[in-house]
């Protein structure tokens, strides 16, 4: 059970630090979790994307392929979140999910493209270059 009051769940957690195992269990148990928001607003798809925990990301998309786009409180896309962290194989997961993922803008109007390259982020901008 998690409380309604808690923002950070056991899913979260997993998929910030990269256990598979129990993500996957996670969501096959809890798959609502999966839209949960932390305190920051990043649901664990974001986070899994940020940290380059790419099993992790095809697990969730294999589980529910609209998490690809869901905003963070930043207004980012997971595609977005791998951009800003040069998570290239995160990148490629889910261009290769959601080939259309790459014109997704922000509140601000920024691809995945602006994002990388606004935070020097070279290979990732490579990648989407390469992609479009």
């Amino acid at each position: 059970m998690v409380h309604p009051t808690i923002t950070q769940t056991p899913l979260h957690a997993a998929s910030m630090r990269g256990h598979a195992a129990f993500a996957f269990e996670m969501l096959r148990l809890k798959p609502e979790l999966s839209r949960t928001r932390n305190r920051d607003g990043f649901c664990p798809i974001h986070l899994a994307s940020s940290w380059g925990h790419v099993d992790i990301v095809r697990e969730m998309l294999a589980a529910n392929k609209s998490l690809a786009r869901l905003c963070d409180g930043n207004g980012y896309t997971p595609v977005h979140s791998a951009a800003a962290n040069n998570q290239v194989e995160v990148l490629a997961a889910l261009l290769l999910e959601e080939p259309g993922l790459a014109r997704e803008v922000t509140g601000e109007g920024e691809t995945a493209l602006h994002v990388a390259v606004k935070n020097y982020m070279i290979d990732a901008a490579t990648h989407l270059i390469g992609h479009c």
